[in-house]
């Protein structure tokens, strides 16, 4: 006798062992305690590169910093961006204006990266640049102005937006970015005003106690593996179960 699997249980099997994948979103706070630090340890450096060890998964995650991404262009006015859309993959602009370590005393450990533009200073966009995709990330980030119109916005390597945060608080304040399930998207984020919304943060800003996390996430392979063999087992079971039913 032949025995068929229910589709609605092929499904469900389906639906049990495929990796949950979810819009990035404003993480837990709490948890920044527990991410890898990129240590700002010296003043003066020019468009900032670290790598650090340790994060799960990779033996090391270089962390770049600038202005813009490539494919973004500058505003005309300071913090802005006329163009905030990236190409992929995921890369730093070139003749792009610098950004480097400073001391500033608004931001927790005063040791922050903001813009420098012919000695003035925090009046550029900024562009954080991961060289393997993570799935959190944390930084203080102010001085913002009030009804500031500062955007920041979180990028997958391919250039793709995947969240867009504004309506930010006005002061000093710690933000979070991250993927609710753990999955890896994000390789760069922008900090910036749009050029069409009209609006300035007059002080400027620059980010400081910069973390982030990375997630352990099942490869593809293993998945259709786990999901093959979930559908073996209950296919095997549902015919064992239907075969004494009919000697019943």
């Amino acid at each position: 006798m032949k025995y068929r699997l229910p589709l609605a249980a092929i499904l469900a099997l389906l639906l049990i062992n495929l990796p949950a994948w979810s819009a990035v979103s404003t993480g837990s706070l709490g948890d920044c305690d527990q991410y890898t630090d990129v240590v700002f340890d010296k003043i003066g450096v020019i468009n900032p590169q670290y790598t650090v060890s340790g994060a799960p998964i990779y033996e090391s995650v270089t962390v770049s910093m600038g202005s813009v991404l490539a494919g973004q262009t500058v505003g005309s006015t300071n913090n802005t961006l006329n163009n905030n859309i990236p190409t992929g993959p995921l890369q730093l602009a070139a003749n792009a204006p610098n950004v480097e370590t400073l001391f500033d005393l608004s931001l927790p450990t005063n040791i922050v990266v903001g813009g420098s533009v012919e000695g003035k200073y925090f009046t550029t966009p900024l562009a954080i640049l991961f060289d393997k995709p993570v799935s959190h990330v944390c930084f203080y980030l102010g001085d913002l102005d009030v009804n500031t119109p500062t955007v920041i916005e979180a990028y997958a390597a391919d250039g793709s937006t995947v969240e867009r945060m504004n309506n930010l608080s006005p002061g000093t304040h710690q933000y979070s970015v991250g993927e609710n399930t753990g999955a890896n998207l994000i390789s760069g984020i922008s900090i910036y005003i749009p050029e069409e919304s009209g609006g300035m943060d007059w002080e400027g800003f620059a980010v400081s106690d910069l973390s982030f996390s990375v997630g352990v996430v099942p490869e593809p392979t293993t998945v259709a593996i786990w999901t093959l063999l979930g559908i073996v087992a209950f296919s095997a079971a549902y015919g064992s179960s239907r075969s004494r039913e009919a000697k019943n």
